[in-house]
């Protein structure tokens, strides 16, 4: 004898963002916090990064309360990103813009005594990486040839001057942006 029972199916519950994310404005470097609240308590998200998920870690913080999750995510780079959360069907993107810090000087150009026909080497450092120094001498821009090695590695920014003539003498000036640093080089 078969006996057959009735089907009993539960509806599938929809989940929905009631509280949106919100596009956010941080500094580089700085920390940035995104919040959103779902109609239940009791349901996983995945937090994204430019389409990357992400986990927690010690710059990832991921929480989750009752039915409010939040990223706080810190040690930004200088870069605008897009954050998104999943909840099931349920997804929702927010933009990160994020203000870049303008260099500076963490060390400045220091005056140069130098023999002639030696090498004179200018040297300063900046308050981050990836910067686009420009060199000049007299207030005319320097362009690397023979007579100038113009040299950056992480923060260090340098510039050589090769085989020192009394010509050399004067001053060059290193600038950043709107930062500037100056120092007089003297030839003997």
């Amino acid at each position: 004898m078969l006996i057959l029972t009735p089907l009993i199916s539960t509806p599938m519950r929809k989940i929905e963002i009631i509280k949106h994310l919100k596009d956010t404005e941080a500094e580089e470097a700085g920390i940035a916090m995104f919040t959103c609240e779902l109609n239940y308590a009791d349901v996983e998200v995945q937090w994204f990064l430019n389409r990357r998920a992400l986990c927690h870690s010690a710059v990832n913080e991921l929480k989750h309360t009752g039915r409010s999750h939040s990223l706080t995510l810190k040690q930004l780079p200088a870069a605008d990103s897009v954050v998104t959360i999943q909840a099931g069907d349920a997804r929702e993107s927010a933009a990160l813009r994020i203000k870049t810090k303008l260099p500076m000087f963490v060390k400045h150009l220091e005056d140069v005594v130098a023999e002639e026909k030696a090498r004179a080497c200018l040297h300063c450092e900046a308050s981050c990486t990836g910067v686009s120094p420009i060199w000049r001498k007299d207030g005319v821009i320097l362009a690397a040839n023979d007579k100038y090695e113009l040299q950056q590695f992480c923060r260090s920014i340098s510039l050589i001057i090769c085989t020192l003539s009394k010509q050399d003498a004067g001053e060059y000036t290193c600038q950043l942006g709107s930062a500037l640093t100056r120092c007089k080089l003297t030839v003997k």
